[in-house]
C-alpha cells in the first residue's frame, strides 16, 4: 500500500513491526526482503516518485574541505534515491580491505570478504550483473562476454574485475513489488526530522515526520532501520535527541567522521604500441571489465592505500567511442589518458557536521568538510611510477606522468574530483570507541536502531560502494528477521 504523507490527516500516528527510513537501493533491499512476510513494514521516503526541485533543496549544504560537487546535486531525493543517476559500475571489496593494516589507521572491518560473500551473490540479481565471478582468468577464456587482461604475472599490478549494472534504477524496478506488497506500507513525502529516544537513550521511541505543506505525523516500530545515505545518515543522528546536544549514537564523537570518498584524478598519459583489449569499452548489462589495480604484496610492501587505474582517450566523447567499437582503435591507437581511483584514508578531520543554517523543516543543514592526507599523495605517486615501469616492462607503450605527481611539496590539482562515493560516517567497528555500528550494524548503545548503506564502511577500497551496500542491506535483513521472529 502506497500513501502520500502530505493527503494524511495532520498528526497521523503510523504504526508496524519495522520502520526504514529511506527508499535508496539500501532500503528498498531490505523492504524487498521482508515483502509478504507476517512483519508490517513501514517504508518512509522523503521525496515522491520524481524528482522535485524543492524536495531535492532539502539537500542543500555547505562545502569547507577540497572542492566538492554540490551537496544538492549529488544526491537524489525520491524514490529509488542515488540509483536515479548512478553509473553501474559494480565489485567486490578486495580481501585486504577487510584486515587490520598496520600503515592505515582506523583499518580493519569486524568480519571478512568471507562473510559477504553470499550476499554479494544474492545482491547480483537485483542489480542485473548475471553471473557472480569475479576472477580474472575465467573472463579471460570467455570469447565473448570475457576480455583480455594484460599478461601481468609476476608483477606488483593485477586486473580487478569489475560489472555493469544496466545500471539498474530501483525506483522503477522495484517499485511494483513495494507497492503491490501485502504487508508493505510506504509512505512518499515523508521526511524524518527527528528520532525520539527516552532519557536512558537506549531505545528509540518513535521518529517524527514533517511534509512540506506544513503537516506533521509521526512513526512507530519495534526496529528502526536508517538508509539516508552516508550524508543524511550523520546528519539526522546528529540532528535527532534535542534533549542530548551531540546526537544520537555520538557518545564518542563519532557521528560524521571519517567521512571518505574515491579521489579520482587523471594522472598521466600513455601512448601504446599496441592497444591491448582489455575489456574497457565493453559494455552491457552484466558484462564483465577489467581495471588496473596493485597486488595486495605490493601494497604491503610499499605500506599504500589501495590503487586502481583505467584508460580511455584523451580526445573525443567517451559514450560515442564506446559506440564505435575496438576496431576504432586498431591500426594507430592514440594517446590515452591514465583516470586514477584510490582508496582514501580514514581520516577524522574529514567530517560531516551541521552548519547553522536551517532548511525549510528546521533541521541543521551539513557542512561537509572533505580531507585527504599525504598518505593519499604517497599512493599515487607509488603507484604511478610502478605503473610506468610495468607499461614499459611490457613492451606495449610509454607512460608519461603529469607534471604534480611526484613533485615537491604539491597540492592537489583543479581536477581532482569525487566519486558520488559517500562513505564511511557511521563506520562500523567492535567497540564504540572506534565506531558507530557494531557488527550488525546496529548503533552502539542502542538496542532498536540500525544503520544501512555505505556510511558504515570502516574502509572503502577502490570498488563503487553499491555492490557492497546493498550485500550489507542483505545480511542486515537476515539478522533482523531473527530479532522479529
Amino acid at each position: 500500500m502506497h500513501s502520500d504523507a502530505r493527503t494524511l490527516p495532520d498528526g497521523t500516528e503510523i504504526e508496524g513491526d519495522l520502520c526504514i527510513i529511506g527508499a535508496g537501493a539500501a532500503g528498498i533491499s531490505i523492504a524487498r526482503e521482508f515483502a509478504n512476510t507476517k512483519h508490517d513494514v513501514i517504508l518512509l521516503e522523503a521525496g515522491g516518485f520524481e524528482r522535485d526541485p524543492d524536495t531535492q533543496s532539502l539537500y542543500d549544504g555547505e562545502n569547507i574541505g577540497l572542492p566538492y560537487f554540490p551537496l544538492d546535486g549529488t544526491r537524489l531525493r525520491y524514490f529509488g534515491g542515488t540509483t536515479g543517476h548512478w553509473s553501474g559500475w559494480c565489485s567486490r571489496l578486495d580481501p585486504i580491505d577487510f584486515e587490520e593494516r598496520s600503515w592505515i589507521p582506523m583499518s580493519g572491518w569486524p568480519f571478512t570478504l568471507e562473510e559477504l560473500e553470499p550476499y554479494y551473490r544474492r545482491a547480483h540479481p537485483l542489480l542485473d550483473l548475471g553471473e557472480y565471478n569475479y576472477n580474472v582468468d575465467y573472463w579471460s577464456n570467455q570469447w565473448w562476454d570475457g576480455f583480455t587482461p594484460l599478461p601481468l604475472e609476476d608483477s606488483p599490478l593485477r586486473t580487478k574485475v569489475f560489472k555493469w549494472s544496466a545500471p539498474t534504477r530501483f525506483g522503477d524496478k522495484y517499485r511494483s513489488d513495494i507497492l503491490n506488497s501485502s504487508n508493505i506500507n510506504s509512505f512518499t513525502h515523508s521526511n524524518v526530522t527527528n528520532i525520539k529516544t527516552k532519557k536512558a537513550e537506549s531505545r528509540i521511541e518513535g521518529l517524527q515526520i514533517r511534509c512540506l505543506n506544513g503537516k506533521e505525523h509521526s512513526a512507530k516500530a519495534r526496529q528502526y532501520i536508517l538508509a539516508c545515505g552516508g550524508l543524511e545518515n550523520p546528519r539526522l543522528l546528529l540532528n535527532s535527541n534535542r534533549g542530548k546536544s551531540r546526537g544520537i549514537g555520538n557518545e564518542n564523537g563519532l557521528v560524521g567522521r571519517y567521512f571518505m570518498e574515491h579521489p579520482h584524478i587523471t594522472t598521466g598519459k600513455i601512448n601504446f604500441t599496441e592497444w591491448p583489449d582489455m575489456g574497457y569499452w565493453r559494455r552491457g548489462t552484466g558484462k564483465p571489465f577489467g581495471i588496473l589495480s596493485t597486488s595486495k604484496t605490493f601494497q604491503e610492501e610499499k605500506q599504500i592505500s589501495n590503487y586502481s587505474s583505467y584508460i580511455y582517450p584523451k580526445w573525443g566523447d567517451i559514450n560515442s567511442t564506446l559506440e564505435k567499437g575496438m576496431k576504432y582503435y586498431l591500426g594507430s591507437p592514440p594517446e590515452f589518458q591514465v583516470s586514477t581511483r584510490i582508496e582514501q584514508v580514514p581520516n577524522d578531520k574529514s567530517r560531516v557536521t551541521l552548519s547553522g543554517q536551517k532548511d525549510k523543516l528546521g533541521v541543521n543543514k551539513i557542512k561537509l568538510n572533505w580531507s585527504l592526507t599525504e598518505k593519499e599523495n604517497r599512493t599515487i605517486d607509488i603507484a604511478s611510477e610502478m605503473l610506468g615501469r610495468e607499461i614499459g616492462r611490457l613492451g606495449i607503450g610509454r607512460l608519461k606522468l603529469m607534471d604534480w605527481v611526484s613533485g615537491e611539496g604539491k597540492d592537489w590539482p583543479d581536477s581532482l574530483h569525487g566519486g558520488h562515493h559517500h562513505m564511511g560516517t557511521t563506520r562500523m567497528s567492535e567497540s564504540p570507541q572506534k565506531g558507530v555500528v557494531d557488527p550488525n550494524c546496529k548503533i552502539h548503545g542502542v538496542e532498536n536502531l540500525y544503520v544501512a548503506g555505505s556510511s558504515v564502511y570502516p574502509t572503502s577500497g577502490v570498488a563503487n560502494p553499491t555492490l557492497t551496500l546493498v550485500a550489507l542491506a542483505l545480511r542486515i535483513s537476515d539478522h533482523l528477521k531473527k530479532q522479529l521472529s
